[in-house]
């Protein structure tokens, strides 16, 4: 005897459209995560500039 179901369970999202939506929320998370580290970097760099301009004026006078 073969037993045939009756209802298919259908899933809101098929899987393509579960792939875009994790692969939005880790593009989205990884270019927050790289901005910020890109801020700190371009923060330290400022720094490091400012203090190679301050010694070499220092040196001038």
């Amino acid at each position: 005897m073969k037993y045939k179901t009756t209802f298919k369970i259908k899933p809101p999202f098929t899987p393509a459209k579960d792939l875009a939506i994790f692969s939005k929320i880790i593009t989205k998370t990884l270019s927050k995560l790289l901005l910020k580290k890109l801020v700190n970097v371009l923060h330290q760099l400022d720094k490091l500039i400012l203090t190679f301009i301050t010694k070499l004026n220092l040196n001038k006078i």
